[in-house]
């Protein structure tokens, strides 16, 4: 259990807000198998490995599950829990290619990700025209950064969300939420308030997770990548920098390390292994579990353990990711690495996490086998045998003052 908190701040949070699961299984990458032979080469020079690293020649394929909010009109009800409803999965065949490869004279090889994303409706529950009522992100949003600003800005934002009837939550197509957009007002007024664009945010005009990301090769940023010696497959960089700025300068929550995705150092033992993840600008731990056999090779499995769901209680250096306020074990802040929007990462259906967040919502069923998130990896190549990257988008709802 995580220890109860009593100071003022987290007992406010603890009462009055709720972590929203909202839309999708976001995926750092598809899951995916590989089948490994014992001469199989590891040298980014060799014309097999690299053909394999540099466009994947097997099917991958990205299922999103959206939480349709049942109830949204009691919301305001103190006693009246918000209720969601999974609707899923719908499905997308992933193309993924590196792109702008050049090679460095220090045994590292910089390049971006270019994806395209095609619905499978074949393979999906659903068609993508099906309706969803979900969070209003933009006004959640924007409501958020506005929060600790002048009163006058508040309540002026409070008179422009009235004049347009936003409300706190969004009915919208699973294409407009995911990859198309949707058109809205508040991004207009957003756009022309010269304080938010001082923020840098975005310069979008239509809203969605993925809007602009199908078939961009920037918007994964630019990976420098070790492509030899004891250290293969790590990230030595990405957007040009071996350190971020996102979190608490004290800890080592900057650093940029661990794999670029595909390969892990070879020779493996059974200790932590981790991959840097561009969605949420950081490094992704994983903790060995047990041997696990896949078509007849032996591999290690890697799940999410305490070295990644935890914001400080179990592992004190994890607390420099917490940003403004650690929340309780099993959902991530990400919110620095977003602008400052309010979002958070979880375990689909707050699998493994503290009580906490399924007490303040209903309609989760946390299971194992369709919930966790793992990896095995063939211990002496370094290359993964079958990935679930399975995580949940999750986005912090609470009163903000001067805006109802």
């Amino acid at each position: 259990m995580y220890p109860k908190r009593t100071d003022g701040k987290r007992c406010a949070l603890a009462c009055a807000s709720l972590l929203a699961a909202i839309g999708t299984l976001l995926m750092f990458f598809a899951p995916w198998f590989y089948t490994i032979v014992t001469n199989f080469a590891l040298s980014l020079t060799s014309k097999p490995t690299f053909n394999l690293w540099q466009k994947t020649p097997m099917p991958l394929y990205l299922e999103f599950y959206m939480f349709n909010w049942t109830n949204p009109e009691e919301v305001h009800k103190r006693n009246v829990k918000p209720h969601f409803q999974e609707i899923g999965p719908f499905v997308f065949r992933e193309t993924k290619e590196k792109v702008n490869i050049t090679w460095n004279q220090n045994n590292t090889i910089t390049f971006n990700h270019l994806r395209y994303w095609y619905f499978e409706e074949s393979k999906s529950c659903c068609k993508l025209s099906t309706q969803i009522t979900t969070i209003n992100a933009i006004a959640l949003i924007a409501s958020h950064m506005i929060e600790n600003w002048s009163y006058v800005i508040r309540k002026g934002f409070d008179i422009s969300l009235s004049a347009l009837s936003a409300k706190l939550w969004k009915v919208t197509t699973v294409d407009e939420i995911l990859f198309s957009g949707y058109e809205d007002a508040l991004i207009n007024l957003a756009r022309s308030m010269p304080q938010l664009q001082s923020l840098s945010m975005p310069d979008y005009d239509k809203f969605g997770w993925f809007y602009q990301r199908n078939g961009s090769y920037s918007y994964d940023g630019t990976f420098n990548m070790e492509y030899s010696g004891p250290n293969f497959g790590n990230t030595r960089e990405w957007q040009y920098n071996d350190y971020l700025s996102y979190y608490d300068k004290k800890g080592e929550c900057n650093t940029v390390r661990g794999s670029a995705g595909e390969f892990f150092s070879p020779n493996r033992q059974r200790d932590e292994i981790g991959f840097f993840s561009p969605d949420i600008c950081r490094y992704v731990p994983l903790t060995y579990q047990d041997d696990k056999d896949i078509d007849g090779t032996t591999g290690y499995k890697y799940v999410m353990g305490d070295s990644w769901l935890d914001n400080g209680t179990k592992v004190p250096e994890n607390r420099c990711y917490c940003g403004d306020f650690c929340t309780p074990y099993g959902a991530l802040n990400i919110s620095a690495c977003k602008h400052n929007a309010p979002g958070f990462v979880s375990q689909p259906h707050f699998y493994d996490a503290d009580p906490y967040y399924l007490d303040k919502i209903s309609g989760l069923n946390p299971t194992k086998e369709k919930h966790q998130m793992f990896m095995v990896i063939e211990p002496e190549t370094g290359i993964p045998l079958h990935v679930e990257a399975r995580l949940q988008l999750n986005l912090l709802v609470k009163p903000i003052k001067s805006i109802r």
